[in-house]
């Protein structure tokens, strides 16, 4: 199998510790040749999967989450709005207690505020692209955010993930879980 290469006229960027390889195309574009490698994009490991930073520009910014199989995640807000792009695997969205299965192509926005929460009851992990509101205001606050889950703690000091196996058999989220496949963890 030959190995893709990316053709452009532009110049390459190396990674960084909180930024992958980019093309710098022209003055203020940058190009990311493949999201989809995310192995060799850098990111911070939580419970929530694997999640780091793509692009940004004044208002707005892109990140990605390899959601981990099996991952709980209560419902919580967040201070700024964004939207999920769902890239490969299924994962399901929360929000006042109802549930969506999202696959790939599947999009949601989640507006500031707004309360969901992300459970990936599957085998397969789910790769999702982030796009936030705030450019790169809003890059900070979300490391933090990172920081905190992978320490196990909200803002609030409570425990935001665990895996949904070991929530209670009527959990809501086990049985949805059950309802949509039965390759689900549960």
């Amino acid at each position: 199998m030959q190995r893709a290469t990316t053709v452009h006229g532009g110049t390459l960027s190396g990674p960084t510790e909180w930024s992958p390889e980019k093309v710098l195309l022209g003055s203020g574009t940058e190009v990311i040749p493949n999201v989809g490698n995310i192995e060799r994009i850098p990111g911070l490991f939580t419970e929530e999967g694997r999640s780091g930073f793509l692009v940004s520009i004044k208002n707005f910014q892109a990140q990605y989450l390899m959601m981990s199989p099996g991952l709980y995640s209560e419902e919580h807000a967040h201070d700024y709005g964004f939207m999920i792009f769902t890239t490969g695997g299924r994962w399901v969205l929360c929000s006042e207690g109802r549930r969506c299965l999202m696959v790939p192509g599947s999009i949601c926005s989640v507006q500031e505020g707004a309360s969901m929460g992300m459970e990936c009851p599957f085998k397969e992990a789910a790769l999702l692209l982030f796009f936030l509101e705030g450019g790169n205001a809003v890059r900070a606050k979300y490391e933090e955010y990172l920081k905190r889950v992978s320490g196990r703690k909200t803002a609030a000091g409570e425990i935001l993930t665990t895996r949904i196996a070991d929530l209670p058999a009527s959990h809501p989220a086990r049985v949805f879980a059950e309802r949509v496949s039965s390759e689900s963890e549960v």
